[in-house]
């Protein structure tokens, strides 16, 4: 968790500087007012609202910020604005229960096949999990772009890749299919058989919340983009080995684009701990045919990386696994009340999905 630093007009481009330096000084005042405070959480809230003024992924999340704060009345006002974007926006992108299948599920054509499909432009947009690793691998040449391991299975199916494989003397794993954003945008309640279908109407509700956020930081089209089937499309995939789509998942690995360099990002980690130094400090995404196969959606990066910042920065990445870790800990909840904080983190929707 990191003091909020000061901040100078001339640092924010556009014509509402003046109210989001206003709502800025009162988040200051209020981190100030809430550091002795007898509910932590209360500075995490503050910190989370004005990082989102510095760190958010457009200048839109700025302005919508400073209208929230500005528009409170009482600083609990201001805490609960702040608990409500810690689960209706870093919550979304962070430790996720990502469902793993096996590639070898869907049907896979031989090398040669997919150099042919690659000539003919046969490739279509995948529709599931499956079949979006399958093309995904291809895409990334049957290897992680971070790390440089290979697919297991990939290696196990095409000798070609198994040459490749040893060539580089890259160690071979079943690498993951991470999807940039979950499956969120595909509101459960639209499924429900009833209204009295509970889980699902309130899942419904969460997710109607985490769209109202978006939209309001700007991001008008991107349920549209990412919804039913389309959540699966490959602008929406990473390939990654295991241990860096735990990381990416948890927001303390993130891609941060370099200036001038097309689909080039800096790797940045949330502690240097979580880094290797056998992994890669900068990743270039490539693809056989951008056409075809596109390569991660610079967009979606750029708000998880966001995403990820405010979580480091304002202390919310580790409030919010620890919340999670008391849940998986506890059988009973605390008589004095200091299990609420976990109570309201099991009951809201998303940590039943």
């Amino acid at each position: 968790m990191t003091t909020l630093p000061e901040l100078h007009p001339r640092l924010i481009p556009h014509e509402n500087s003046s109210s989001i330096c206003e709502a800025y000084r009162r988040i200051q005042e209020l981190e100030k007012a809430t550091t002795t405070d007898t509910q932590p959480e209360h500075l995490i809230y503050a910190r989370i609202l004005g990082y989102l003024m510095l760190e958010g992924p457009t200048d839109q999340a700025g302005v919508t910020m400073a209208q929230g704060i500005i528009s409170c009345v009482t600083d609990t006002d201001i805490f609960e604005l702040g608990k409500k974007y810690m689960h209706c926006y870093l919550r979304v992108l962070m430790s996720r229960r990502p469902t793993h299948f096996d590639s070898s599920e869907v049907s896979r054509p031989s090398y040669d096949a997919v150099q042919g499909m690659l000539k003919t432009k046969l490739f279509q947009a995948p529709e599931d999990h499956q079949t979006a690793k399958r093309d995904a691998l291809i895409r990334d040449g049957y290897r992680c772009p971070l790390t440089g391991a290979y697919d297991r299975t990939s290696l196990k199916s095409y000798p070609e890749v198994r040459r490749m494989a040893l060539e580089a003397a890259k160690p071979a794993y079943r690498l993951h299919c991470a999807h940039i954003f979950p499956n969120f945008v595909n509101d459960p309640s639209k499924e429900a058989v009833s209204t009295t279908d509970t889980i699902k109407q309130n899942q419904g509700n969460y997710a109607a919340s985490v769209h109202e956020v978006l939209r309001s930081f700007g991001y008008v089209t991107l349920f549209d983009d990412l919804s039913g089937r389309k959540i699966h499309r490959l602008d929406n995939i990473l390939i990654l080995d295991p241990v860096a789509h735990d990381h990416f998942d948890h927001l303390e690995l993130w891609f941060e684009p370099m200036p001038g360099r097309e689909d080039t990002y800096h790797v940045r980690y949330s502690d240097s701990i979580f880094s290797h130094k056998e992994w890669k400090t900068e990743i270039k995404f490539t693809s056989p045919d951008p056409e075809l196969l596109p390569l991660p959606n610079p967009e979606y990066l750029k708000l998880h990386a966001s995403c990820a910042r405010v979580a480091h920065l304002s202390g919310a990445g580790k409030y919010i696994e620890e919340l999670s870790g008391d849940l998986e800990d506890s059988l009973v909840l605390a008589e004095d009340g200091g299990s609420a904080g976990t109570l309201e983190y099991a009951l809201t929707p998303w940590a039943n999905t």
